[in-house]
C-alpha cells in the first residue's frame, strides 16, 4: 500500500465520520423511534482507563483496547506482534527485553534507553506499576488476558509520574469463583534464514471453596531462535549463528478471596525470568551484526501485588499493595587493539514497594468522582565494571573505569477527578495531581586509565527534590446516545533524576512536562455495526530530557536539552461485515518541530527522531462453517510505517518507509483450535531505527512460518 493510498483512505474515513456522521445524528435527534439492533452489532468494549469501568466510546480521550480474543485471532505473543496497529504508537523492538515504545513522537531518546531513566509510556498489569522495567514490561505474555487498554496522551492524573505520552494496561482473567477450567496452547515457528523457535502456555483455574475463594496458575515458556550471526574474537572469524536468541519464562499466580458481596482481596506474583543473547541493536544496513560486537543478558524480577476491594454506600474502596524485587545483568565485549578485548558489564539490583489507596463514586449519580492518594519507595544499587581482556592470556585482566551508583527515591501523591453531568447531553470532567519526589544518590566513578576516558574520578553524594501539580480538563457533548464529541486538556511529566554517566558539572537532571490539547469524536453508526473514533492532538513539550553520547552505548549522559511540539490526527474504524467477520483499520498523520535545543542550535526547527508522518493498519479476520461443528477461522492484517529520522538532529538518511503482512489460517470447534500462521509474510527487511553513527541498526525480524494449537476445558 503506498502513502498516497493510505493518506487517500485515512481522509475518506474522517470525511466519514464528521459527514455522515452528523446527518445521521441530526436525523436521530429528532426525535425518530430507535430500531432494533442488528445482529450483527460490534461488541461494546469496556474499560477502566478512568479507574471505573466505563463505555470505551464515553472516554474523553483516545483509548485503543484489543481483548483476549483479538490477541488469540492475531496468534500474539507480545506486544511487539500488534502494538503498531494502533495509531500514533511507535515500536523499536530491539529484541527480548529490550522494546522500546513510544506514543505520539514523545521519543527523546536519540541513541538509546538508560535504565536511570523513566519511559515517556507507563506499564500496569491489573493496578501494579510496571514502569520500573519497561523494557521487560513489553514482553509480558498476552496467555489469558482480558484485554490490554492502550491509553494515549498525558495520563498525568490517574497514573501519575512516567505517563506523558499515554500508558498501557494489561488487564488480567480473574480468578474464576464458580468453575475449574483450564487451557493449553502452543506455537512452532521458523524465522527464514534463523532458527527454530516455539511457546507453551498453561493456564488452570480451580475454586478452593465454592464461590469464596479460587486460585488461577498462568505459566508461559517461549524459546526464540534467533536470525542473525555475529563475528567475533581478534580476527573477526568466529562465528556465533543465530546470535539473537533468547529464552523466557513467566508464572502468574492470582488467589481471590471473596467472602461477602461487599469485599474481596487478591494476591498476585508475577515472575519472570529471561536470558537473551545478542540484541537487535548494534546491526549494520545489510542486516549483519557489526562485527567485533558481543553482549548478552539477563534479568530475573517478581512482582508481589494485595489488592483489597470494599463495596460501601455510594462508594468502593481500593487498597493495592505493591513490592517488586529484580537482578539484572548485563555484558557487552567490544574490540580493543590486539590481543585485547574491552568488557562492560552491569550487575543491578532494584527493590520497590507502591501503596495506593483510592475510593471511587457510584457511576449512577450526576457527579461522579474518584479520589486517591500514592506513595513510592525504590532503591536501586548498580555496579558498572569496564575491563581489558588478554586473549592470549599472557596479560591479567586489567580493570580500567569503574561505576557504583546507589539511588533511593521517594515519590508523595494524592489526586482526584470529578465528572458532573448537566444533562444528558452536557458533562464537565476536573481532575489534578500533586507529586512531591525526592532522589538521594551516592556515585563513585573512578577512571583507572585517563588515557581511555579521560573523565574524573569522583564520589558524589547528594539528593534533588521536585514538586508538581498535574491538572486535566474535559468537555463532553452526546448529541444522543450514539456519539461523545469531546475536548480534553490534560498535564503529564518524567521526574528528574541523576545522571548515569559523569563529565562534569551538575550530577542531576531536572524533570520534563507535556501538556496536550485534544478534540474528538466517537461514534457507533449503522445500528452499532461500525463503529468510528477520530482524535486531533497537540502536544507542548518542555524541558526535555536527552540522552546525550560521547563514544560507546553506555558512555552517556541525560540533560534537559529544550523544547519541542508534536501534532497529529489519528483514526480508529470497526466494521461488522456480517455475524462472523469483522474488517478495522487505523491511520495516523503526524508532525513534530525541535523549538529550542540547547546543546546544538542546529537541531532546530528538525524533526523529532523516530516519528513517521504517516502510519496505518488494516485487518480482517472472522470464521465461516465448513462441517458439523467445525469451522474455518482466520486472521490478516497490514501495518504501514513511513519514513522517518533516527534521532533529533536528523542525522541522514532517513529510515525508508516499510509495510508488513501477517496472517493466520486454521479450523476450529467448541473448546479446539488448529492453526498455521506467518508473520512478515513478505519477508521484508526493514530498520526500526538507528544508524552507523548512533551504533548500529535495530532490524525487523524476517518472515516467519509457523503452527498452533490451543485446547479449552
Amino acid at each position: 500500500m503506498s502513502r498516497t493510498t493510505l493518506r487517500a483512505c485515512l481522509v475518506a474515513s474522517m470525511i466519514l465520520l464528521m459527514g455522515i456522521g452528523c446527518d445521521l445524528a441530526n436525523a436521530q435527534a429528532t426525535g425518530a423511534a430507535s430500531e432494533e439492533q442488528s445482529a450483527t452489532a460490534l461488541t461494546e468494549i469496556v474499560v477502566t482507563a478512568t479507574r471505573r469501568e466505563e463505555l470505551i466510546k464515553n472516554i474523553p480521550f483516545s483509548v485503543t483496547a484489543i481483548s483476549g480474543a483479538d490477541l488469540e485471532e492475531r496468534a500474539a505473543l507480545n506486544l511487539a506482534d500488534f502494538i503498531q496497529q494502533v495509531p500514533g504508537v511507535m515500536l523499536v523492538n530491539r529484541g527480548a527485553g529490550a522494546n522500546e515504545i513510544t506514543i505520539r513522537g514523545l521519543n527523546a531518546n536519540a541513541t538509546q534507553i538508560s535504565s536511570y531513566q523513566t519511559t515517556t509510556v507507563g506499564y500496569y498489569l491489573n493496578d501494579m506499576p510496571l514502569s520500573e522495567n519497561p523494557q521487560a514490561a513489553g514482553d509480558i505474555p498476552l496467555f489469558d488476558l482480558q484485554r490490554v487498554e492502550v491509553l494515549r496522551g498525558p495520563q498525568g492524573t490517574l497514573f501519575g509520574e512516567g505517563a506523558p505520552g499515554g500508558v498501557i494496561r494489561y488487564i488480567t482473567n480473574q480468578p474464576n469463583l464458580e468453575k475449574f477450567e483450564g487451557a493449553v496452547a502452543g506455537q512452532a515457528f521458523d524465522y527464514d534464514h534463523g532458527a527454530s523457535s516455539y511457546n507453551g502456555n498453561l493456564m488452570l483455574n480451580a475454586p478452593l471453596i465454592d464461590g469464596k475463594l479460587a486460585v488461577r496458575l498462568v505459566a508461559d515458556y517461549r524459546n526464540d531462535g534467533g536470525f542473525f550471526d555475529d563475528y567475533l574474537g581478534p580476527t573477526l572469524t568466529t562465528v556465533k549463528k543465530n546470535a539473537n536468541s533468547s529464552n523466557t519464562a513467566d508464572v502468574r499466580l492470582l488467589v481471590k478471596w471473596q467472602p461477602t458481596d461487599q469485599f474481596d482481596g487478591t494476591f498476585s506474583f508475577l515472575h519472570q525470568k529471561q536470558n537473551a543473547g545478542e540484541s537487535n541493536q548494534s546491526v549494520m544496513p545489510n542486516g549483519q551484526k557489526m562485527p567485533g560486537l558481543e553482549n548478552t543478558d539477563w534479568v530475573e524480577w517478581s512482582l508481589y501485588n494485595l489488592t483489597l476491594n470494599w463495596k460501601l454506600p455510594g462508594v468502593d474502596l481500593l487498597s493495592s499493595s505493591n513490592f517488586l524485587t529484580q537482578k539484572d545483568f548485563v555484558f557487552f565485549a567490544l574490540p580493543a587493539p590486539a590481543p585485547f578485548v574491552q568488557t562492560q558489564a552491569q550487575d543491578e539490583h532494584i527493590h520497590n514497594f507502591i501503596q495506593e489507596l483510592r475510593a471511587v463514586s457510584d457511576s449512577n449519580e450526576p457527579l461522579r468522582w474518584v479520589l486517591g492518594a500514592f506513595y513510592k519507595d525504590r532503591h536501586r544499587d548498580t555496579a558498572l565494571p569496564l575491563n581489558l581482556i588478554d586473549l592470549s592470556g599472557e596479560t591479567p585482566v586489567l580493570p580500567f573505569f569503574t561505576i557504583d551508583d546507589v539511588r533511593n527515591d521517594k515519590e508523595y501523591a494524592v489526586y482526584g477527578e470529578a465528572t458532573y453531568d448537566f444533562n444528558k447531553q452536557f458533562s464537565v470532567v476536573l481532575g489534578g495531581r500533586y507529586t512531591h519526589q525526592k532522589i538521594s544518590y551516592t556515585t563513585a566513578q573512578v577512571d583507572l586509565a585517563d588515557f581511555i576516558f579521560g573523565f574524573p574520578s569522583f564520589t558524589d553524594i547528594g539528593d534533588t527534590s521536585y514538586s508538581i501539580f498535574t491538572p486535566k480538563g474535559s468537555l463532553l457533548f452526546h448529541p444522543n446516545d450514539d456519539w461523545t464529541v469531546y475536548a480534553t486538556i490534560a498535564k503529564g511529566f518524567r521526574g528528574p533524576g541523576v545522571k548515569n554517566f559523569y563529565t562534569g558539572g551538575a550530577s542531576t537532571y531536572g524533570a520534563e512536562t507535556v501538556l496536550t490539547y485534544e478534540i474528538g469524536a466517537k461514534t457507533e453508526l449503522l445500528d452499532k455495526r461500525l463503529y468510528l473514533d477520530l482524535a486531533i492532538y497537540y502536544n507542548d513539550w518542555t524541558n526535555m530530557q536527552i540522552p546525550l553520547t560521547f563514544g560507546a552505548p553506555w558512555e552517556s549522559e541525560i540533560t534537559n536539552a529544550g523544547k519541542a511540539r508534536t501534532e497529529g490526527v489519528e483514526m480508529e474504524a470497526r466494521f461488522a461485515i456480517n455475524a462472523n467477520w469483522q474488517l478495522g483499520m487505523s491511520g495516523a498523520w503526524a508532525a513534530s518541530k525541535v523549538l529550542q535545543y540547547d546543546v546544538d542550535p542546529g537541531a532546530v526547527g528538525n524533526q523529532i527522531g523516530r516519528d513517521p508522518k504517516w502510519t496505518g493498519s488494516l485487518y480482517v479476520d472472522g470464521n465461516h462453517p465448513i462441517a458439523g461443528l467445525w469451522k474455518a477461522v482466520g486472521h490478516a492484517d497490514y501495518t504501514y510505517i513511513g519514513a522517518r529520522y533516527d534521532d533529533i538532529f536528523n542525522t541522514p538518511p532517513q529510515l525508508s518507509s516499510y509495510g508488513t503482512y501477517n496472517a493466520k489460517l486454521g479450523v476450529a470447534r467448541e473448546s479446539l483450535e488448529l492453526y498455521v500462521f506467518g508473520r512478515n509474510l513478505a519477508n521484508k527487511f526493514a530498520t526500526y531505527t538507528g544508524s552507523v553513527a548512533n551504533g548500529g541498526y535495530s532490524i525487523l525480524a524476517p518472515r516467519a512460518l509457523g503452527v498452533g494449537a490451543a485446547y479449552r476445558f
